[in-house]
């Protein structure tokens, strides 16, 4: 038998596109907000381990690690960073990085780079051909051709020195010298402390000062 339309019988009563799509989206909102909730409750989790981490003082990053020292765990190219007491940044970089096996927590460091920020504001890196850091302490110890320069433009040279990052401090007690805008100084040991604001030379020491662009 043949079926028949009743032209009085309402369009809205017949199917309609739009229910298809309707049905869709329920069916697709049904998998997609289980699986949203379960992620939020995991980040609700994880957060404060997550915060715990980023208020650490210290923290490493590698750019790259040479498969081929895994045993002895060198790393190419590290990246040391915290905070010193007044939460001032530092930031200890390396063409490489090797655990000290009699030591643990130090590192041998192969053309160290320390960079931090001045008591004034003013930035301050120090670099070296060999370092060491020990990473409990804080402790940077670069020997070899240690340079050191300050942003308002003088320089520090000696060939060894220690650096104590959290407390902004730096001290030696071979040979150095010193030049710049102030003259000329040099003296058998340093002592940079208050982040850099004073500078002490310890032993026999030899100053020239200027003083209106005149050497005294």
């Amino acid at each position: 038998m043949a079926a028949t339309v009743d032209p009085n019988t309402p369009l809205a009563a017949a199917p309609r596109k739009a229910d298809f799509g309707y049905s869709r989206f329920v069916h697709v909102m049904k998998r997609l907000l289980p699986a949203l909730a379960a992620a939020l409750m995991g980040l609700v989790f994880a957060w404060p381990q997550l915060s715990g981490m980023a208020e650490q003082s210290f923290s490493l990053s590698l750019s790259d690690m040479d498969p081929s020292e895994a045993d002895t765990l060198t790393m190419n190219n590290p990246r040391f960073f915290g905070s010193d007491t007044q939460r001032r940044l530092f930031f200890v970089t390396a063409n490489s990085a090797s655990q000290v096996e009699s030591l643990t927590g130090v590192v041998t460091l192969d053309a160290p780079r320390a960079d931090m920020t001045g008591a004034d504001g003013k930035k301050i890196s120090m670099d070296s051909r060999l370092g060491y850091y020990s990473q409990e302490g804080e402790l940077l110890d670069l020997l070899g051709g240690v340079d050191l320069y300050h942003q308002d433009g003088y320089q520090v040279h000696t060939t060894a020195a220690r650096i104590s990052l959290k407390a902004g401090r730096a001290e030696g007690d071979t040979p150095v010298q010193a030049h710049g805008s102030f003259g000329e100084a040099e003296g058998e040991g340093f002592v940079i402390s208050d982040h850099g604001r004073v500078v002490h030379f310890t032993g026999q020491s030899r100053a020239v000062l200027k003083s209106g662009g005149v050497k005294q």
